[in-house]
């Protein structure tokens, strides 16, 4: 997948896409931010720039389509900064980050997690990751081998879309299950989480009489 490009990447006319990363509309143009072989940092390009990139677009969009269609609750920001507050805009990620945090503190699984999404950053990508490469990115972490299992059919199932809630998924149990419905569909007093994170955060949300606020600021 390769292209050709005004001016975005400095000293190259033709660059090859890695793969996309991010999608956005500036005025009433869309862009995407877009990760090329070679380059270490991505470049948001405008749609006109993407000509002759259908596989990567196709694959950028249909694995992503969920994710924005979810993508209505805005979770007020706490002063735990959990994991789930970064990534409830993206709740593939957030899971993949439930996944980690099994067994493990979140110090452990921060640099862990950052590099498997660069790396792999689509629930396609993950799934087509060679098992050695992400095993060993896992091992600090342990039950490296289980792990993988567990991402990569875990993603799959999730590109499937034959769910409701991400505890019909492979590998998502409550922990992640209570994740989602607080911090994507923002039903966090309908939650009774076990975690203390989450106890912590719905306590909080509570205690300062939180109201549900969809993105484009309307309240439930």
């Amino acid at each position: 997948m390769k292209r050709e490009l005004d001016n975005s990447v400095d000293d190259q006319d033709i660059c090859e896409v890695e793969h996309i990363l991010k999608k956005r509309t500036r005025g009433k143009k869309t862009q995407y931010l877009v990760k090329w072989v070679g380059h270490k940092d991505p470049t948001w390009e405008p749609a006109y720039n993407m000509n002759g990139c259908k596989e990567a677009l196709d694959q950028f969009e249909g694995s992503s389509k969920i994710i924005r269609k979810e993508s209505k609750y805005i979770p007020p920001k706490s002063k735990y900064n959990l994991m789930q507050e970064r990534y409830y805009s993206e709740p593939w990620k957030m899971l993949v980050g439930c996944i980690l945090l099994n067994v493990t503190t979140g110090r452990q699984m921060k640099d862990v997690m950052l590099e498997i999404l660069e790396r792999w950053p689509t629930p396609k990508h993950l799934t087509l990751a060679d098992d050695d490469e992400l095993r060993e990115l896992l091992t600090p972490l342990g039950l490296a081998n289980k792990r993988t299992l567990t991402l990569k059919r875990f993603s799959q199932e999730w590109i499937n879309g034959n769910w409701t809630l991400p505890d019909e998924l492979y590998g998502i149990g409550q922990y992640g299950c209570d994740s989602y419905r607080i911090f994507v569909l923002g039903e966090w007093d309908k939650v009774s989480p076990t975690d203390k994170e989450l106890i912590r955060y719905v306590e909080w949300m509570r205690e300062n009489n939180c109201n549900t606020t969809l993105a484009g600021g309307k309240e439930n």
